[in-house]
């Protein structure tokens, strides 16, 4: 797993405890990515996405785990499940320009790479970051 953000290189997750690399991760939570080739939506020539995951909502990440009907382990996000989750994280900060279908059927394959990494990197802190706020009674 490789992203590359002006604040963390998630390379270097490996050398890190989890909790240190849930932290690192905090600020890829929102950013702007160029596109390697621009898309058309809404009749507009879009050329960067920005995105934000902590915009959404329980639905739109219920929707975005939906979309890959195969996948059976909730533990663990596929490549469909990421780039849907990125569409929607890009919806979200982007309303009335692009929608999450616009993300996923537009974008190149290099863009959803890592649009899937950014997504993962997420994940992996949502999902630790939440169990270390669950206590017992």
């Amino acid at each position: 797993l490789f992203v590359s953000h002006k604040n963390f290189d998630c390379s270097s997750l490996s050398r890190f405890r989890m909790d240190d690399a849930i932290d690192k991760a905090r600020p890829m939570h929102a950013g702007t990515l160029r596109l390697s080739r621009p898309i058309t939506a809404q009749d507009k020539n879009i050329d960067e996405l920005k995105y934000d995951f902590e915009k959404l909502t329980g639905i739109d990440y219920a929707d975005a785990m939906d979309t890959d009907k195969n996948s059976d382990n909730k533990f663990r996000v596929t490549d469909k499940q990421a780039l849907a989750l990125f569409g929607k994280a890009c919806e979200k900060s982007m309303p009335g320009i692009i929608d999450m279908r616009d993300v996923v059927e537009r974008i190149t394959a290099a863009d959803a790479i890592t649009g899937v990494q950014l997504s993962a990197v997420f994940f992996l802190a949502s999902t630790n970051g939440g169990a270390r706020r669950i206590t017992k009674s």
